[in-house]
């Protein structure tokens, strides 16, 4: 008498066997963008009230490694998302900036609305573990402290690196040797 659990065992290594040589055929999938998937170094949100009265939210997410996620929400319009990833020296130079500002103990509170674009910044920085700090700039920073305002210069050159270039939006992938 033979063992059904050990047949049922053979005939489903095959058919996985038979799946693989077919998803090789088939060409390989491609690998997901690497780097969104590490955790948060910092959020920044902020509201532009535009001379055509256009109100746009955006948020971005940069993550540790430099991975860098950008959502702007227009009244009456899809959402508009794009993803990046800075140059290692763009991304070195803002966490050398935020070491140098010293992110995690920020006041913010300086700062006063721009007449056409941004009114101000609320950024949120990810430490280890349960650090964190959060604190908000006006988007006119000349009234803020040096440090500071090279944080968020900083920041905001990162995002404007990201955002328009599309060789920021090439992901690395794992290709075999």
């Amino acid at each position: 008498m033979r063992d059904p659990l050990g047949l049922i065992v053979r005939c489903s290594a095959c058919c996985l066997i038979g799946l693989g040589l077919f998803a090789f055929a088939a060409g390989a999938a491609p690998v997901a963008p690497t780097g969104f998937d590490r955790p948060p170094l910092l959020l920044i949100h902020w509201t532009t009230d535009t001379i055509a009265a256009q109100h746009i939210e955006t948020s971005v997410v940069i993550h540790a490694g430099g991975a860098t996620e950008i959502t702007e929400i227009t009244d009456g319009e899809p959402a508009r998302m794009l993803r990046g990833n800075p140059t290692p020296a763009d991304f070195q130079r803002l966490v050398d900036t935020l070491l140098n500002g010293q992110i995690g103990v920020a006041q913010g509170g300086c700062g006063a609305p721009t007449a056409d674009g941004p009114i101000n910044y609320e950024i949120t920085w990810y430490g280890s573990g349960a650090r964190f700090n959060t604190f908000k700039v006006g988007a006119d920073l000349s009234s803020c402290n040096a440090g500071l305002r090279t944080m968020v210069e900083s920041m905001l050159e990162l995002v404007n690196a990201v955002r328009p270039a599309p060789d920021t939006q090439q992901f690395p992938r794992n290709r075999p040797h």
